[in-house]
């Protein structure tokens, strides 16, 4: 089974499961069948702006993806994975490839909707400083 992985790298060049599914900076597509391995890699590299979810669905998509684990992910690239017939699991693991396998072996629980909203007006992660689009103070 190919199961899609988002993850960052650690200072001594690990790989760690990403905390947020659009903020990762490398995608790994991992066949998980008794071992571990990565067949495909899209590098995001690390500063790059996120909310890149909808672009990995097509490219996993392509690869043919059956399933995605993530601890975060917003409703574009959820959305984009159901809207193709993939699932997307909730991560217990920071280890990418224990990840995969919970999801093969049906530990990992099918996330039913997005964890996080997007990150449009008053619906990012925010909390209402900024550019004056949140909430007015009393007196302006």
């Amino acid at each position: 089974m190919k199961v899609l992985v988002p993850v960052v790298y650690t200072r001594d060049g690990r790989m760690l499961l990403a905390p947020h599914f659009g903020g990762a900076q490398a995608y790994l597509v991992l066949e998980v069948d008794g071992g571990c391995r990565v067949v495909d890699k899209l590098d995001f590299g690390a500063g790059q702006p996120g909310g890149r979810g909808r672009v990995v669905v097509g490219w996993a998509v392509e690869r043919g993806v059956e399933a995605v684990t993530a601890r975060e992910i917003g409703r574009g690239a959820f959305e984009g994975f159901l809207a193709n017939g993939i699932r997307v699991y909730y991560a217990e693991s920071l280890d990418p490839c224990e990840a995969a396998r919970a999801v093969v072996e049906g530990r990992a629980k099918p996330l039913e909707e997005p964890t996080t909203e997007g990150h449009g007006l008053g619906a990012g992660h925010g909390h209402g400083y900024g550019r004056g689009w949140g909430r007015r103070w009393p007196g302006t």
